[in-house]
Formats: structure tokens, C-alpha cells, sequence
């Protein structure tokens, strides 16, 4: 009888996917508990083994994906595509814990991949939905034009106006005005503004012109498109 599954081993993946970001280790944990739920499902009534032979039962794979369909199809696919990693990392990283053949690692991916395709499909349509309710919201281009134009005339006048009150209000004016600007002018998320530090104002890059880039190391998209 093989061994029962090795908590290890999740834990080398938890590793391999966090950084030192909050956000990205909570996510690396919701990963795991999707993977460690899923194994237990497709197991059953039995307990999931080093071999993963459970990787070789396409119908309990079928009936676990089906046993998300009350959850929102972008949890969906977030949850089968979780376990997909997995198993490819398994395939890589070659953990002496995991008694698994690439074969069997395999079947399962192709049948994970397989189910996954279909939540896509739905899924596309879900995020078209989204963008047509979102596009109700925009704020008019005349809207967006008069307040750069007033923002320009007032941020320095309230920025002057801060230095010499220190109050809480001239602080939000300033603050809001600024974020404002920022995100109508670059279409970033608040959030990066939110994440601007007084070290990178301080510093910024200079052309010859005079003209300053300021860079923001913190944001959600970082990982993926690095500094915005």
C-alpha cells in the first residue's frame, strides 16, 4: 500500500509560488486547499497516496468539477486551474516524496485541462457581461477633461494651502485631486497611486528636459508587468 499523501509536499509548492507579498501568499494558500479538497473528493472513499492513482478515475475528476458549479465560474476556473498547476509542477520538480509516474501525472492533467476548456468558454462570456455593465459607469470624456482642467488650476493652490493648515480636510482634497489626476492621465488603478512613496517622489527619474518618471515597485499587476 503506498504511502498516504505527504503534507510536504505542498508546502515545497507553497514556496516555490509566494513571494513575500501578502496577497500572493494568501493566494498561494487558497491554491493549496483547492488542491488538498480536491484530492480528498477524487479519492473517496479512500485516501489520497503518493502514486495519485486517484489521477487515473476521470469520472470522480468530472463529478468534482461539476461539484463547483455553485461557485462563481471565475472561482471555477481559478480552481481547476490550480490543481493543473500542480500537477505540473509535480511533473518538474521530481520530489522524491512523489511516487507518481509521468503517465498518471499526464491523465490527470489532460483530463483537468479538458473539463477547464469548458469553464472557459463560459467564463468569456462572463467577463463580456461584466465589461458591458462596467462601460454603464464610465465617467463621461467631458466629465474627465474638466476635472484635469480644474485639478491643474487648484492642486497647487490647495497643495500651498495644506502646508499651512495641516489639516485632515486639506489633506483629502489634495489627496483626492492628486489620485484623480494620476489615474485620468495614465489609466492606472488607484492603487498604484495609493502605493507612491515619498522615497520614490524624492528620487525620481529625470530626462533632459527636466520632465521627472515616478515608479511604483507595489501594485496588483506587478508581478506580472513589474513597476507601473
Amino acid at each position: 500500500m503506498p504511502p498516504q499523501f505527504n503534507e510536504k509536499v505542498l508546502e515545497v509548492w507553497f514556496q516555490y509560488m509566494a513571494s513575500d507579498k501578502k496577497k500572493q501568499r494568501e493566494n498561494s494558500r487558497q491554491k493549496i486547499s483547492h488542491v488538498r479538497s480536491c484530492l480528498k473528493f477524487i479519492s473517496a472513499p479512500n485516501t489520497p497516496t503518493m502514486d495519485l492513482k486517484c489521477l487515473w478515475n476521470h469520472q470522480r475528476i468530472k463529478e468534482w468539477v461539476e461539484s463547483l458549479s455553485d461557485l462563481a465560474v471565475t472561482t471555477q476556473f481559478i480552481c481547476v486551474s490550480s490543481i493543473i498547476n500542480f500537477f505540473k509542477f509535480l511533473k518538474k520538480a521530481n520530489l522524491k516524496e512523489v511516487t507518481a509516474s509521468q503517465k498518471v501525472l499526464n491523465s490527470g492533467i489532460f483530463r483537468f485541462e479538458e473539463l477547464n476548456k469548458k469553464i472557459s468558454k463560459k467564463l468569456t462570456s462572463h467577463r463580456m457581461r461584466i465589461r458591458a455593465s462596467k462601460s454603464d459607469r464610465i465617467v463621461a470624456a467631458d466629465h474627465v477633461s474638466f476635472f484635469l482642467e480644474e485639478a491643474k488650476t487648484s492642486l497647487p493652490e490647495d497643495l500651498e494651502n495644506l502646508k499651512a493648515t495641516l489639516s485632515h480636510e486639506s489633506l483629502q482634497k489634495v489627496y483626492g485631486l492628486l489620485v484623480g489626476f494620476i489615474v485620468c492621465n495614465t489609466g492606472h488603478r488607484k492603487g498604484v497611486a495609493e502605493n507612491l512613496t515619498a522615497a520614490a517622489v524624492k528620487n525620481p527619474l529625470k530626462n533632459n528636459e527636466g520632465l521627472c518618471l515616478l515608479t511604483v515597485d507595489e501594485h496588483k499587476t506587478s508581478s506580472t508587468f513589474g513597476q507601473a
